[in-house]
C-alpha cells in the first residue's frame, strides 16, 4: 500500500510515454501472408513519437544464495502443491546459454520426468498425484530451476529428489536414457512451430533474452551426455534448492 499511494496519473504518462514506445518494442507475425506487403501496412499506421529519454533499467545485484530453504502458506486448496526450485546464475553471455538450457531439460526429465525411475516410484507409492512441470526460467540477471506438482508428502518428494541427484551424481548419465529424452525434447520443440501464436510468444520471449529461436533446434544434436554431467554437478546442488508449499487450510 505504501508504493501505490504516491502513484498519480503524472507518473502513470512518464512510465508510458517512455517504456510503450516504438524504440522499445519488438512485433513479431507469424501466418500466411506476404512479409513485405505486411511490413508496409506497420509503416503506414505507426505514428511518428519523440523519444522520452534514455531508458535506464535498475537492477539490484542478485545474490548467489537462496534465500531460505523452505516457505509454506496455508490456502482453500483440496491437494498441497509444491514447487521445487533450484537457483542457477545468470550467464553474462548468451553465447552458450542455449546449450545450458537444453542440458537442464534433458536433467530434468532424466531426474523426475514421465519415462524416469523416480516418477514411476513416487507414482506407484502415490506420494506424485500427476507429472510434475518442469522448466528452466532464465533472464540476464536470473536464472532458476522449477518442478511443480502435487503431493501430500511434498517434503517427501524432495528428499527422494535429491537422492535421486546424488544416484545420478555417481552414476552417471545412461548414454541410451539421455539420447532417448532429447530426441522426446527436440519433437516437442518441432511442434511448437505447429502453432502461430506459440511462434510469436517463443520468437518475442527468446528476441529479448539476446536468443534466435531457430537454434534450439540445431543444438539438440551438439549436446553430448559429457557436457549434461558437467551442469548436473554445477548447477543442481543442495544448498542452492528450496520448496515452497501450498497446504489446505
Amino acid at each position: 500500500q505504501e508504493s501505490i499511494k504516491p502513484i498519480n496519473k503524472e507518473i502513470l504518462y512518464k512510465c508510458y510515454n517512455t517504456f510503450y514506445h516504438p524504440s522499445n518494442m519488438v512485433m513479431c507475425f507469424s501466418g500466411d501472408f506476404e512479409p513485405e506487403a505486411l511490413i508496409e501496412e506497420v509503416k503506414k499506421r505507426l505514428l511518428p513519437k519523440e523519444n522520452a529519454g534514455e531508458i535506464k533499467r535498475i537492477y539490484e545485484e542478485e545474490p548467489d544464495t537462496i534465500v531460505q530453504k523452505e516457505k509454506t502458506v496455508k490456502m482453500e486448496v483440496s491437494m498441497p502443491l509444491f514447487v521445487i526450485g533450484i537457483k542457477d546464475k545468470p550467464m553474462e553471455n548468451t553465447e552458450n546459454v542455449i546449450d545450458r538450457h537444453i542440458a537442464i531439460e534433458v536433467i530434468l526429465n532424466l531426474l523426475i520426468g514421465k519415462s524416469s525411475r523416480l516418477y514411476k516410484e513416487l507414482y506407484n507409492d502415490q506420494l506424485l498425484m500427476d507429472e510434475p512441470y518442469l522448466e528452466y526460467e532464465f533472464d540476464k540477471t536470473y536464472a532458476h530451476i522449477a518442478i511443480t506438482g502435487k503431493s501430500k508428502q511434498p517434503k517427501e518428494i524432495l528428499n527422494k529428489l535429491l537422492e535421486e541427484i546424488e544416484r545420478l551424481k555417481a552414476n552417471g548419465i545412461n548414454e541410451a536414457d539421455f539420447e532417448r529424452v532429447k530426441k522426446m525434447l527436440y519433437g516437442n520443440a518441432v511442434k511448437e512451430f505447429n502453432d502461430v501464436s506459440s511462434i510469436c510468444r517463443m520468437f518475442v520471449s527468446d528476441y529479448f533474452k539476446g536468443i534466435n529461436s531457430f537454434d534450439y533446434l540445431e543444438e539438440y544434436s551438439r549436446i553430448k551426455k559429457e557436457y549434461a554431467k558437467q551442469i548436473l554437478d554445477e548447477v543442481f546442488i543442495e544448498s542452492n534448492t528450496t520448496i515452497s508449499i501450498v497446504e489446505g487450510k
